[in-house]
């Protein structure tokens, strides 16, 4: 078994000096993790539409960096068939001054949290694989192991969905509960606008981990 290696979130320095260069836009689209209890319901046309509604799922998510910005929002052409208990809206970082604002549903009502930006930790495990004609590189992010990027050092772009960056490089597929994130389309794009989620009542992540009793997500 390959050593496992710690590797430090980029300093918010280094992140501004990169997104300044040039201005980045990816495009992600989620396929939805088929929960296994549905496979137990007795009734057979409820378990086959169930299916039906995950496969058919497609949520559509852009994310966009430039000059020291960050955001990653949900997309209006995304077809949605099955709920999610948290369902990400608009998550914005500002690396300028280091704070961060994350908007989302929670069981349909419009929730924010807001505060000062993290340096996350991840753990390179040493695991690789091609994933949509990348060859990619996993990390499990320290004490949240249900949160896994596989990224490609192929673009130099250390950033994934939901907020999360530090990485070191683009994030390919990126896997949280319920759903995994696939990287569809990524291209240059110059003078984007950045706005700060505003909308929704104001929690905190300590409310949100102990109504989902799960680990924390941003």
């Amino acid at each position: 078994m390959k050593k496992k290696i710690l590797i430090i979130s980029f300093l918010f320095s280094y992140l501004i000096c990169f997104s300044q260069s040039k201005g980045i836009k990816c495009i992600y689209v989620a396929k939805m993790e088929i929960p296994e209890g549905i496979y137990d319901i007795e009734y057979k046309n409820v378990v086959e539409q169930l299916v039906k509604d995950y496969h058919e799922d497609r949520r559509v998510y852009s994310l966009s960096v430039e000059n020291g910005y960050y955001e990653y929002k949900k997309l209006p052409e995304s077809v949605q068939k099955v709920g999610l208990a948290t369902e990400p809206l608009d998550y914005y970082v500002n690396f300028n001054d280091s704070t961060f604002a994350n908007q989302y549903e929670f069981w349909n009502e419009k929730c924010l949290i807001k505060g000062k930006a993290k340096n996350f930790k991840w753990i390179i495990t040493g695991k690789t694989q091609e994933i949509e004609g990348y060859l990619c590189m996993e990390a499990v992010l320290e004490n949240e192991k249900n949160v896994t990027a596989w990224f490609t050092t192929d673009i130099p772009f250390g950033y994934a969905p939901l907020g999360y960056y530090g990485l070191p490089g683009l994030a390919v597929k990126f896997s949280v509960p319920n759903h995994d994130l696939y990287l569809k389309e990524i291209h240059e794009e110059s003078g984007m606008t950045f706005t700060v989620p505003t909308e929704g009542k104001v929690v905190t992540e300590e409310e949100i981990d102990k109504k989902t009793n799960r680990n924390k997500r941003r």
